[in-house]
């Protein structure tokens, strides 16, 4: 999975997480041997399994789904879409992207221009159904945007909300 910028996220067995700074991970040398440096967390993957992925990134000989989360907008649906060139197989993240639609739909998001994202244009389809059936049309009928920074703070602050109303809901007298 490509996630857009580094976050606090761990990855479970068997899933491979790549951080890139924007278009960085989308460039067609990262593929090529020297050009790519992978960090392994926690040395939990197996010899095999690192093998396997690897084989997979240089030589494209390993199966595996990719899949892309970064910011809902045009640059998010752009990396999706260069991506895609060097990961036929990439798609966008449903799971991650329709929860952050959950946000926009109440209204946790922000305009293009409170944003200082005015220039950003639409990159046109991706090539990716989710990401031009559902997360397009979106950001064409009202411009809303929502970086995965600002996002994944929300998240926490709503989780953070919740746990605080349950606890204390859990703690009042009968």
């Amino acid at each position: 999975m490509f996630i857009r910028g580094q976050s606090c996220i761990s990855p479970p067995k068997r899933i491979a997480i790549i951080y890139s700074a924007g278009f960085r991970g989308t460039a067609g040398r990262a593929r090529n041997r020297g050009t790519t440096v992978f960090s392994y967390m926690n040395g939990s993957a197996a010899t095999e399994s690192l093998r396997a992925f690897e084989s997979f990134w240089y030589d494209d000989t390993q199966p595996m789904k990719v899949f892309f989360w970064g910011d809902l907008d045009w640059s998010g649906l752009g990396i999706l879409a260069s991506l895609r060139k060097i990961f036929s197989s990439a798609t966008a993240w449903e799971p991650g992207y329709s929860i952050m639609l959950d946000f926009v739909a109440n209204g946790v998001c922000h305009s293009r221009e409170l944003a200082g994202k005015e220039k950003q244009n639409d990159p046109g389809m991706t090539g990716c159904e989710y990401a031009d059936e559902v997360l397009r049309p979106i950001i064409l009928r009202g411009f809303w945007w929502l970086p995965l920074d600002s996002f994944l703070k929300n998240l926490i602050v709503a989780f953070l909300s919740r746990l605080l109303v349950t606890s204390t809901s859990n703690s009042l007298p009968s």
